[in-house]
């Protein structure tokens, strides 16, 4: 299975991704323009913001993501996603799916959202957004190292 997906441009109505493993995938996106579903049911959700404005809908309430935020997203949820304006015309994001087994059964009720530099959770998704976008290679290393590092954040 692969664990590490980038998107880039414009967000389709089912972007074409790889299935979710048991250990989780991980999604760096530079994303202008677009909307989509938010992703499977059985699996909780994060969804860090580098730069922009990602508008995430569920439950009827709007969550909207900017630059520095992250949004924790219980097992269970379907909603959709909208990618806001930024003065550089690009949101830049990555969003950690993680089964709900990998993620220690964190309990929440509805989705939450956080500034990143406020938790450890929220520098382990920043520094690996910065590590993302500036490597070489695929990736799968340190998609591979941020799923167990967050694995270990969330079941804190």
């Amino acid at each position: 299975m692969t664990v590490f997906v980038e998107l880039d441009g414009t967000l389709e109505p089912n972007p074409a991704t790889s299935p979710l493993g048991p250990e989780g995938k991980v999604m760096l996106s530079t994303l202008k323009t677009g909307a989509a579903e938010s992703g499977p049911q059985s699996v909780m959700g994060l969804a860090y913001v580098a730069a922009g404005l990602e508008i995430y809908r569920y439950a009827g309430r709007s969550y909207p993501v900017a630059a520095g935020q992250f949004l924790l997203v219980p097992e269970g949820y379907r909603g959709d996603l909208e990618i806001g304006r930024s003065s550089d015309g690009a949101a830049l994001g990555l969003c950690v799916y993680m089964p709900a087994a990998t993620a220690g059964g964190a309990q929440l009720d509805a989705p939450m959202l956080f500034p990143a530099a406020c938790s450890g959770l929220g520098r382990a998704l920043a520094g690996a957004h910065s590590r993302l976008r500036r490597r070489r290679g695929d990736g799968t290393d340190v998609a591979q190292s941020l799923l167990s590092d967050v694995g270990g954040e969330v079941r804190r």
